[in-house]
């Protein structure tokens, strides 16, 4: 079997396990209303129910035979196709956090006037309508909205709803005390004419003015939670022999080192996996670019495996897609998939949330462990270290779920976290992890 990391790898295992002290239907696009009071129909050509206003933005998939269905926040029904427009998007930046200023849809209200904000890796959204001066020179006030979401390619998807937001207090009791969106409230960055940045909802579009802030640049780096040119990085987890001896599944819980060699933009060039107890390699892979494409070929627990795929990349998502993936087993037949999926990428320039196939489906083939591993990390926003996390393990219908605060963090010149040791909320001790990174 090719192996394309045997011995550096061999060598980072000792090194580094001898250093453990503690053991949608569609294609979706962005629209305009530009009637004024356009029909709003329970079905194609059906009875009229309501009244839509001009500037409504929305999201739909295409029209079909002259109708439209329109969803937003306040209404949900089919218009004609003659009243929209298509409205093309753009890429969301750190850069249009700012003041804003608004045209509200609802003409009773002449501006509105907010601020859009990162508040520990959420993005927030607070704005007030304003009236034209009354003869007596005063305006009218609405009383204003807050809300809160992640940030998304194209802009943010507001999942709630805040009463009474303070910028300066911690934003989690805020979200507790506040209301969950079922229709969330999406801001869209809009593709002007003009080249001027404007940001989309159903019911506002705002401007903004572009500050100098600078996105980090989102690559494959990401997804190992890795800041600035890391060339290479060596990693190693080991289960405490306390925490595994009351686990019901212990092959759930491998102790394993992997190993990441990177190209200089941040994309992946190999990867290896070893199982730290046993030394056998579970994964080995290499990836090479042919264009717009990623070809990748290794092993599975010594199957052979090949797969390809498009990459693409936006200020806060990394995607794959237009891919196919096959391990071959030999007599007992292969198992195919195809790749399509995103990561997101948080404000910080790290993944807050992340998926990886137990299987190793999912591009680029990344596993944590035997089951699904879904890891949910919270940040500290005066280190940049991550602080806790939710971790959950999912195999067969079964899985575990846990939440664990780090302690003992230890990180390099660069930023980079180097050594952490997870505990459960009782104060016991889960297991610890070293990282060793190269910088180009």
């Amino acid at each position: 079997m090719v192996n394309y990391f045997k011995t550096s790898l061999g060598c980072a295992i000792v090194l580094l396990m001898l250093s453990l002290t503690v053991s949608a239907n569609g294609y979706w696009k962005y629209y305009e209303v530009t009637g004024d009071g356009v029909n709003l129909r329970k079905a194609p050509n059906g009875q009229v129910f309501g009244k839509v206003a001009k500037g409504t933005f929305f999201m739909a998939t295409e029209p079909e035979d002259g109708w439209i269905y329109i969803s937003t926040p306040l209404q949900s029904g089919f218009i004609s196709e003659k009243f929209v427009k298509e409205v093309l998007v753009g890429k969301f930046s750190r850069s249009m956090a700012g003041s804003v200023v608004g045209m509200p849809v609802d003409q009773a209200w002449s501006y509105s006037l907010g601020d859009l904000r990162e508040h520990e890796g959420w993005v927030t959204l607070s704005f007030a309508n304003w009236s034209e001066p009354m003869e007596s020179g005063m305006r009218l006030r609405d009383e204003g909205f807050s809300y809160a979401g992640k940030p998304t390619a194209n802009g943010v998807d507001f999942t709630y709803r805040l009463y009474g937001y303070d910028p300066e207090s911690p934003l989690q009791p805020q979200l507790e005390s506040g209301e969950y969106l079922s229709h969330q409230y999406i801001m869209v960055v809009e593709n002007t004419s003009d080249g001027s940045t404007s940001l989309r909802t159903f019911d506002q579009s705002f401007s903004v003015e572009p500050t100098s802030e600078k996105d980090p640049v989102v690559s494959e780096r990401c997804l190992f939670g890795l800041k600035g040119a890391v060339k290479k990085l060596v990693h190693a987890r080991s289960y405490v022999p306390s925490f595994m001896s009351v686990m019901d599944d212990a092959e759930v819980f491998e102790n394993y080192v992997d190993m990441a060699l990177f190209e200089a933009d941040g994309m992946l060039a190999s990867y290896c996996k070893v199982n730290a107890d046993s030394e056998k390699v579970l994964d080995n892979y290499k990836y090479t670019r042919q264009g717009d494409r990623v070809y990748v070929e290794g092993y599975r627990y010594e199957n052979p495996v090949k797969g390809d795929y498009k990459i693409g990349t936006s200020n806060f998502t990394l995607n794959y897609e237009d891919g196919e993936f096959k391990v071959d087993y030999g007599e007992n037949g292969s198992d195919e998939a195809g790749i399509s999926g995103e990561y997101s990428i948080g404000w910080n320039g790290l993944p807050e949330e992340i998926y990886f196939d137990g299987d190793g489906r999912s591009a680029p083939f990344i596993r944590e462990s035997n089951a699904g591993t879904f890891t949910q990390t919270v940040y500290d926003s005066s280190t940049g270290m991550p602080k806790s996390a939710s971790l959950r393990f999912d195999y067969g219908g079964e899985g575990y779920a846990f939440d664990v605060e780090f302690r003992d963090v230890q990180k390099d010149a660069k930023g980079n976290w180097t050594k952490r040791v997870a505990y459960d909320l009782e104060g016991s001790p889960m297991f610890i992890e070293l990282r060793e990174i190269e910088y180009f």
